[in-house]
Protein backbone atom coordinates (compact mmCIF):
# COMPACT_ATOMS: atom_id res chain seq x y z
CA UNK A 1 0.00 0.00 0.00
CA UNK A 2 1.47 3.30 -0.52
CA UNK A 3 -0.09 6.85 0.33
CA UNK A 4 -0.42 9.59 -1.83
CA UNK A 5 -0.22 13.71 -1.07
CA UNK A 6 -1.59 15.48 -4.33
CA UNK A 7 -0.58 18.56 -3.57
CA UNK A 8 -2.38 21.77 -5.57
CA UNK A 9 -1.58 24.78 -3.96
CA UNK A 10 0.94 26.44 -3.24
CA UNK A 11 3.10 24.13 -5.11
CA UNK A 12 1.77 21.32 -7.53
CA UNK A 13 3.09 17.72 -6.42
CA UNK A 14 2.30 14.45 -6.30
CA UNK A 15 4.36 12.60 -3.21
CA UNK A 16 4.19 8.97 -2.48
CA UNK A 17 4.66 7.81 0.95
CA UNK A 18 5.64 4.46 1.30
CA UNK A 19 5.05 3.33 4.85
CA UNK A 20 1.84 4.04 6.47
CA UNK A 21 3.78 4.89 9.59
CA UNK A 22 5.17 7.84 8.23
CA UNK A 23 4.41 11.08 10.38
CA UNK A 24 3.72 13.05 7.51
CA UNK A 25 0.70 10.28 6.85
CA UNK A 26 -0.29 10.55 10.18
CA UNK A 27 -1.01 14.43 10.41
CA UNK A 28 -3.16 14.19 8.03
CA UNK A 29 -6.42 14.65 9.94
CA UNK A 30 -9.22 16.10 8.39
CA UNK A 31 -8.24 15.61 5.01
CA UNK A 32 -9.87 14.33 1.97
CA UNK A 33 -8.97 10.94 1.68
CA UNK A 34 -9.55 8.90 -1.35
CA UNK A 35 -9.71 4.72 -0.97
CA UNK A 36 -8.34 2.61 -3.57
CA UNK A 37 -8.68 -1.26 -4.30
CA UNK A 38 -9.28 -3.47 -6.78
CA UNK A 39 -12.91 -2.99 -5.87
CA UNK A 40 -12.93 0.83 -5.93
CA UNK A 41 -11.25 1.52 -8.78
CA UNK A 42 -13.36 1.76 -11.63
CA UNK A 43 -15.46 4.13 -9.27
CA UNK A 44 -12.88 6.11 -8.11
CA UNK A 45 -11.42 6.69 -11.58
CA UNK A 46 -14.98 7.47 -12.98
CA UNK A 47 -14.74 10.64 -9.90
CA UNK A 48 -11.66 11.77 -11.22
CA UNK A 49 -12.84 11.38 -14.97
CA UNK A 50 -16.23 13.27 -13.81
CA UNK A 51 -14.71 16.28 -11.98
CA UNK A 52 -16.07 14.97 -8.61
CA UNK A 53 -12.81 15.98 -6.98
CA UNK A 54 -12.33 19.97 -6.81
CA UNK A 55 -9.10 20.87 -6.42
CA UNK A 56 -8.44 25.08 -5.53
CA UNK A 57 -6.42 27.41 -3.54
CA UNK A 58 -8.06 27.58 -0.59
CA UNK A 59 -7.66 25.43 2.73
CA UNK A 60 -10.01 22.44 1.86
CA UNK A 61 -9.39 21.66 -1.55
CA UNK A 62 -5.62 22.50 -1.59
CA UNK A 63 -4.81 18.82 -1.36
CA UNK A 64 -5.97 15.15 -1.13
CA UNK A 65 -4.53 11.98 -0.18
CA UNK A 66 -5.12 8.86 -2.23
CA UNK A 67 -4.40 5.72 0.02
CA UNK A 68 -3.78 2.74 -3.05
CA UNK A 69 -4.17 -0.61 -2.51
CA UNK A 70 -3.86 -2.77 -5.72
CA UNK A 71 -1.49 -6.46 -6.20
CA UNK A 72 1.23 -4.51 -6.82
CA UNK A 73 4.08 -1.62 -6.10
CA UNK A 74 3.79 -0.99 -10.06
CA UNK A 75 0.09 -1.08 -10.00
CA UNK A 76 -0.06 1.78 -7.49
CA UNK A 77 2.64 3.76 -8.97
CA UNK A 78 1.39 3.70 -12.07
CA UNK A 79 -2.54 4.71 -11.46
CA UNK A 80 -0.65 7.48 -10.03
CA UNK A 81 0.42 8.75 -13.20
CA UNK A 82 -2.94 7.90 -14.36
CA UNK A 83 -4.50 10.23 -11.80
CA UNK A 84 -2.17 13.09 -12.84
CA UNK A 85 -3.07 12.85 -16.55
CA UNK A 86 -6.62 12.89 -15.54
CA UNK A 87 -5.91 16.04 -13.45
CA UNK A 88 -3.40 17.23 -15.74
CA UNK A 89 -6.45 18.06 -18.35
CA UNK A 90 -8.73 20.32 -15.76
CA UNK A 91 -6.02 21.89 -13.64
CA UNK A 92 -2.60 22.70 -16.01
CA UNK A 93 -0.49 22.70 -12.61
CA UNK A 94 -1.07 19.21 -12.44
CA UNK A 95 0.28 18.21 -16.07
CA UNK A 96 3.95 18.54 -15.34
CA UNK A 97 3.79 18.18 -11.66
CA UNK A 98 6.44 16.53 -10.09
CA UNK A 99 5.93 12.96 -8.73
CA UNK A 100 8.09 12.12 -5.38
CA UNK A 101 8.91 9.86 -3.22
CA UNK A 102 9.40 10.52 0.10
CA UNK A 103 11.96 9.28 2.55
CA UNK A 104 9.59 7.62 5.22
Amino acid sequence: MISVCINYYPAPEFTIHDKTSCRIVWRRRNRRVVQVTATSLGPVLSDFIDGKHQFAADGIHDDMWLDIALSTRELEESLVLVVQAILGRKYGPFEHAPIKYHEC
